[in-house]
């Protein structure tokens, strides 16, 4: 696990050891499992998505307890995670996509914003890039790492997931990145 994500799931983690921590693991029921979830959700700290990240912790740490025979069956089974609707996307409109562009020009970082627009790379993708991943003869990069955490604990990591590694056509940005 990347420290980054440990570190945004540690107090929802501390959360579940704080509220059933002191429970033997036979005595752990489904009804307390979601009480933490609904300790978490009114809690205010947290997001539906990380409740359903805890969700899915408990149920696989509740699952090697059942294949360790430590537990006969897994509460977690039980228990109903939260319905997280996904987010949708919206992505700018050409208007704004040129506003950004024209505000770029003459920026320091203008090679970034036009990547990131003209790609539809995300912001540490864009920033995990390297000379080395741009094929100049295919015009084409390839999106290998990202750069993730903050100010001093900033690392270059592998996409968490095989298709975050794909190769994005580079056409009109091939002047940009020769200057």
């Amino acid at each position: 696990m990347r420290d980054t994500t440990w570190r945004a799931y540690a107090p929802a983690a501390q959360s579940v050891i704080d509220q059933i921590g002191a429970k033997s693991l036979n005595a752990v029921t489904a009804l307390d499992i979601q009480g933490v979830y609904t300790a978490l959700l009114t809690d205010g700290r947290f997001k539906p998505a990380t409740i359903r990240i805890t969700h899915n912790v408990c149920r696989q740490v509740l699952n090697d307890a059942v294949d360790w025979s430590l537990i006969p069956a897994n509460p977690g089974l039980r228990a109903i995670p939260l319905c997280v609707p996904r987010p949708t996307i919206r992505p700018p409109t050409p208007a704004q996509a040129q506003a950004l562009l024209k505000a770029a020009d003459g920026h320091p970082w203008r090679v970034l914003w036009y990547t990131i627009a003209l790609t539809g790379c995300r912001r540490g993708e864009a920033l995990g890039m390297q000379w080395q991943d741009i094929d100049w003869k295919s015009h084409a990069l390839a999106i290998q790492r990202m750069l993730t955490g903050k100010a001093a604990r900033r690392t270059l990591h592998e996409p968490k997931i095989a298709s975050g590694r794909r190769v994005v056509a580079l056409r009109f940005l091939m002047g940009l990145l020769q200057e």
